[in-house]
């Protein structure tokens, strides 16, 4: 009966762990969420890049920058004459969330080891040192008694709510 008992146990408890899921992300750094320490405007939370463009963080709010540059690509190495256009293409969306509070508290974790140094033209209040990537953020109550979750997984950008 005893080892039954304990055989029932190991089986359930191995059943168990195979459905538990653990996920580890590996962040980067040209992807990561950039903060803004004041090199941007007072809105925009964080900065993120990814391939084609830009994500800016603000609050209630992302905004993509979609950026084309493939006419200057295609054109690099082309003599002058066979230029057909030079033209680098961008679009923006955004992205409203209805209802959302402004975030006053913010918690980063996965600072990326190294850091991003900002001299915007000649107004000093505009420039930052010491700007760190974060692999994650967690955006306090962004609706009330709701947390949203920026993630960054290598070439991948996701938000959750908790």
């Amino acid at each position: 009966m005893r080892i039954r008992f304990l055989l029932l146990f190991t089986v359930l408890l191995m059943t168990k762990m195979s459905w538990s899921q653990h996920i580890e992300h590996q962040h980067s750094i040209q992807h990561s969420f950039i903060e803004n320490k004041g090199q941007w405007k007072n809105s925009v939370m964080f900065k993120s890049k990814f391939n084609g463009g830009n994500l800016w963080v603000e609050q209630g709010r992302f905004l993509f920058q979609l950026q084309d540059y493939s006419d200057l690509h295609n054109n690099h190495t082309q003599v002058p004459e066979k230029i057909k256009s030079s033209e680098a293409k961008e679009r923006y969306i955004e992205l409203l969330f209805w209802g959302a509070n402004d975030v006053d508290e913010i918690t980063k974790s996965h600072p990326t080891e190294a850091y991003y140094n900002y001299f915007i033209g000649n107004d000093e209040s505009k420039w930052a040192s010491g700007v760190y990537g974060y692999g994650e953020a967690v955006l306090h109550d962004f609706y009330d008694g709701i947390d949203m979750k920026l993630i960054e997984n290598k070439f991948e950008l996701k938000y959750e709510f908790h």
